[in-house]
């Protein structure tokens, strides 16, 4: 037995040093081996790929045995490992330790037994056992398990991860099966409750794909037929997908480089589960296409979209009728872009935009930004609004230069002084930023105004320093998305959380809201102070002529740089002190918020002081309306002679009384106390009593409830895990529910606004997020409710139950009719049987249970409704049993079917197109086809004086000149008219019948 003893350095860019033991007896070898790399680098280049660090190897022990076959145990350690890739950097970088068992037999072939990876971070760990023949048969399996993936993967994914991998086939034709789960996390921002993929590929290179995740927006599936070519690279065929509601297909290839070529599209597919992705918070429904090509090796990306509507920023904004055309060529290097974004219509709070055209070309070290934006703002008058803006940005330097910008409203307008850089690098900084105002007309004409600043904005510290003199209000209204304000702004703000500290001192001149009544609420001017130094601001704010005393609000608490963040924010310990006080018309107050359709006055008059520690305050003193009045434009409630006091003294809590009537014999009383104490067991418990109150009274609903109601939580303000709670019983006095005669495919707002009137009751396009609010109210039927409209009048009784949450509530409990009537076609119905089941389902589908009858000596006919709501299922029968045809006509007309005249099977079609609920006068019948065929504008079926039926058909020759005919059975029914609009408010009808008799008369009408 030979023993060899060795130690070997080599050197250059980085140093290897080898020792090793080996011991020959002939026919064995026995021994072990180590080596130190002090630099990866030569390594990686041989690996062609980007690799830094030092490791270590240990063999032992290892032996060769007679027959060649070879054995042993090794460990590798890495340390300050990179790859110059943030992904796998994640998982291999830093400090790694791999160990297993190698087997190498002599006849060919090799084993892995025990394979383990493991970082020092502990943040996943690797186990592996893979196997080949001699002949190549190849089989094993692996197991991944993670942390939150959150640490491995920031920004990319969140949550636990397990996956297991199966090999099988042979090296030339593996076989790899693939499982992986995730726990409760996210998927490219996304959030998701579980998710699992499937592969499997088979020895032919190709098998199925399938992803499936379930979220709190719904489930994602994912399906595609995964061929790995033997030339490298990858191909996904017939791929299927739906991500959360956005539906898409399509092919796409990857080369060996990682090069992709296809196309994805998508047709009527949801927007926003794909802006997630970017981070974009867009809405809305379009069809896209997405192309990805390679050339040259290099990636070229193009992608268009039309969408009838679009929202941004969760609904506060909309452009309709949007194209978006975009290509970037060599999106990996240099990128070029070409894109284009236009809308005919749009919506931003009170602004309807009317063009909106953007663009952006170039390379990306010198892209061209171009904006142009017109509409009109909607308030006591209408205003137009312009924007336009050009930019270049400098990829390279991150730099934004702005030469042009220029932004008005009415006779207002805003404009740069001078060019203006914006740097994006580690943050956000502007540095003299110059802008010019200007006021054409009106109280605020000054002829021109001016602000200047600078913004330094990074992750820990902002600096900003702004001053404005002149600065029309209205330029800043539409940022708050509310109603507009007239008069000017001059002052200055300093802020510098770095250091801790700030000044604020701004001064409003003439100051007046566009709600405002010259004679209630006339012009005011105020000032706002504000100091913050050492942790604490301090903050004073004054207005004066709005009312006899003067508002004043006085305010020290404790602020602090976000310890998170750059921005100021509330500490969450720390002494206050305050003040308010003021007396004068709460309308002017109200004006100020952001509350639409909604309208509250009445004489207020605060007197508070605050004091305590910050998380739980001490208030003192009182507030009191007198003389109230609320309404609420949408729901038709309406408070009138309303008084609500609200009064501290030296507490953490107020107590609140309110009382009010309808405006009839209604009220509704109120009391309770809010505790602002931290350590309070419930920070809100009010009660509210209902005696005849009308609650509701609207075109379609009028509603009276008698009862209680208790609103109750544990925390202010309310959470997702600590909601609000509204519990109590409620009895109707009066219900009246009235079914629209019809409705159109997609009701469109028309928005109305009174010249020299009060501003439209503009429906916002803001969707809040729902107040947490949970919901336990019992709703009995007390007097009979009527529903009524639509040929019907019934009386309903029953008990229903609401639960849930404000933004998904359940209802339950059962609705029975005591009696009722159903008019069709002239025909009177009976409602002898009905009920309208909830089942607590969200969204609401009651289950329906109806029985319509029809009865006279010869025949009893019956309509029965069932089925859920959404899709009821109509059944007709009779006794005698007839077919449905011969049920109706013999209601109809008396008569069988096979007796029908040509109108009266038209009628007859019409009516059992009604029952089915696919189609009738008011849908894609009959007549609407030949209507359409013969190019009429009016074709129509009706009853005429005499009660026989009649058809009625006409053509508008041009605007405002109509004539038609009215056919019906009877001579004495059949006329010629024409009818001429002289104004739009007046117009002239002239009718012939055919026995030479006709009439002439004029109609007026009045839209209000």
């Amino acid at each position: 037995q030979t023993r060899f003893t060795a130690s070997i350095t080599i050197s250059g860019p980085g140093t290897i040093r080898y020792r090793g033991e080996m011991a020959l007896d002939g026919r064995t070898t026995r021994g072990e081996a180590e080596a130190e790399i002090s630099d990866l680098g030569p390594v990686g280049a041989i690996l062609r790929e980007k690799l830094s660090g030092w490791a270590s190897l240990h063999l032992a022990p290892f032996a060769r045995d007679a027959h060649g076959d070879m054995l042993g145990d090794f460990s590798i350690r890495a340390q300050s490992l990179s790859f110059g890739d943030k992904a796998l950097d994640g998982f291999a970088g830093g400090e790694v330790a791999a160990d297993g068992s190698l087997l190498l037999p002599g006849s060919g072939g090799f084993a892995l037994p025990a394979l383990t990876v493991t970082p020092a971070s502990g943040l996943y760990r690797f186990k592996g056992d893979i196997a080949a023949s001699q002949t190549g048969v190849l089989s094993g399996e692996a197991h991944f398990t993670s942390g939150d993936l959150a640490r491995l993967l920031p920004g990319e994914a969140a949550g636990k991860a397990v996956l297991d991998a199966r090999f099988g086939g042979t090296l030339d034709a593996p076989k790899i099966g693939l499982n992986a789960k995730l726990a409760d996390g996210a998927i490219a921002g996304i959030a998701v409750k579980g998710a699992a993929l499937d592969a499997s590929i088979e020895a032919g290179g190709a098998g199925p794909v399938r992803f499936r995740a379930a979220g709190p927006e719904g489930t994602a599936a994912l399906d595609a037929m995964l061929v790995l070519p033997p030339g490298g690279g990858a191909r996904f065929e017939g791929l299927t997908a739906d991500l959360f509601g956005a539906k898409f297909a399509g092919d796409i290839a990857l080369s060996g480089e990682g090069l992709a070529s296809g196309t994805i599209k998508g047709t009527q597919t949801r927007l926003s589960p794909l802006a997630a992705l970017a981070g974009l918070p867009i809405g809305g429904s379009g069809d896209f296409a997405l192309t990805a090509s390679e050339r040259d090796g290099k990636q070229d990306l193009a992608l268009t979209l039309a969408a009838p509507r679009v929202t941004m920023a969760a609904g506060e904004a909309s452009l309709e009728h949007v194209a978006l055309s975009a290509s970037a060529r060599d999106v990996a290097g240099t990128p070029d872009i070409d894109g284009r974004l236009s809308a005919t219509a749009g919506q931003a709070g009170l602004t309807r935009l009317t063009s909106v055209e953007a663009a952006a070309r170039g390379p990306l070290s010198a892209l061209e930004l171009t904006a142009d934006i017109s509409g009109t703002r909607e308030g006591v008058k209408l205003e137009p609004v312009a924007f336009k803006a050009g930019a270049l940005y400098a990829g390279a330097s991150g730099k934004l230069t702005v030469p042009e910008l220029r932004f008005a409203i009415g006779d207002h307008a805003l404009s740069l002084a001078r060019p203006a850089t914006i740097g994006f690098g580690q943050g956000i900084a502007a540095r003299n930023i110059a802008v010019a105002f200007s006021s054409t007309s009106g109280a605020d004409k000054s002829g021109s105004g001016s602000a200047n600043g600078e913004l330094s904005l990074g992750d820990r510290s902002v600096r900003l320093h702004f001053e404005t003199k002149e600065l029309p209000l209205e330029l800043i209204t539409p940022l708050f998305l509310s109603q507009a304000a007239h008069g000017t702004a001059s002052g200055t703000v300093d802020l510098d959380s770095a250091r801790g500290t700030g000044e604020l001192a701004l001064r409003f001149d003439r100051v007046r809201l566009a709600e405002a009544d010259e004679q209630e609420r006339p012009a005011f001017d105020a000032r706002l102070d504000g100091h913050w130094s050492k942790g604490r601001l301090d903050v004073s704010a004054r207005a004066e002529g709005v009312s006899a005393k003067p508002f004043q609000l006085n305010a020290s608490l404790p602020f602090i740089r976000d310890p998170k963040g750059a921005w100021p924010v509330p500490a969450k310990r720390g002494p206050v002190s305050g003040s308010l006080d003021w007396e004068g018309p709460l309308a002017s107050l109200f004006a100020l918020t952001d509350i639409q359709n909604q309208k509250l006055s009445g004489d207020a008059k605060v007197a508070l002081t605050a004091s305590g520690d910050i998380s739980s305050p001490s208030l003192s003193g009182s507030a009191n309306i007198s003389d109230g009045a609320y309404e609420n434009f949408d729901s038709g409630t309406v408070l009138r002679d309303l008084t609500i006091s609200l009064a501290g003294l030296e507490s953490r809590s107020l107590h609140f009384t309110l009382e009010a009537n309808d405006g009839a014999k209604g009220r509704l009383s109120a009391a309770g106390d809010v505790h602002l104490a931290s350590d309070s067991t419930s920070a809100v418990s009010i009660g509210a009593t209902f005696s005849n109150m009308r609650i509701v009274r609207t075109a379609e609903a009028d509603i009276a409830v008698d009862g209680q109601l208790d609103l109750t939580g544990p925390v202010l303000p309310p959470t997702d895990q600590a909601p609000l709670s509204l519990k109590g019983a409620l009895t109707t006095t009066l219900a009246q529910l009235r079914i629209p005669d019809s409705l159109p495919g997609s009701i469109a707002q028309i928005d109305v606004i009174e010249i020299n009137g009060p501003p439209s009751r503009h429906a916002m396009l803001r969707q809040p997020t729902p107040l947490p609010l949970a919901l336990d109210v019992a709703v009995k039927i007390g007097a009979p409710a009527r529903v009524s409209g639509r040929g019907l009048d019934s009386l309903w009784t029953g008990d229903l139950s609401l639960a849930g949450t404000a933004d998904a509530t359940r209802l339950s409990g059962i609705l029975t009719s005591l009696r009722g009537n159903f008019d069709l076609a002239g025909k009177n119905f009976a409602l002898t049987k009905g009920s309208v089941r909830f089942l607590g389902r969200t969204p609401i589908d009651p289950t329906l249970d109806m029985t319509l009858t029809y009865q006279r000596s010869d025949l009893t006919a019956a309509i029965n409704v069932t089925g859920q709501s959404s899709a009821p299922e109509i059944a007709l029968g009779s006794t005698p049993d007839l077919p449905r045809d011969e049920i109706m006509s013999r209601i109809l007309f008396d008569k069988g079917a096979g007796e029908l005249s040509a109108t009266e099977a038209v009628q007859l079609a019409h009516t059992l197109a009604q029952l089915s609920g696919k189609g009738g006068f008011s849908g894609s019948g009959i007549l609407d086809s030949v209507q359409q065929a013969l190019g009429l504008d009016v074709l129509q079926m009706g009853s005429a004086a005499s009660g026989a039926t009649m058809v009625s058909a006409g053509k508008y020759l041009r605007k405002g000149v109509y004539v038609g005919v009215e056919q019906g059975a009877l001579a004495n029914d059949s006329s010629v008219k024409v009818e001429i609009e002289v104004t739009p408010q007046i117009s002239v009808d002239t009718r012939i019948g055919q026995n030479a008799s006709g009439d002439v008369g004029v109609n007026w009408k009045w839209d209000y």
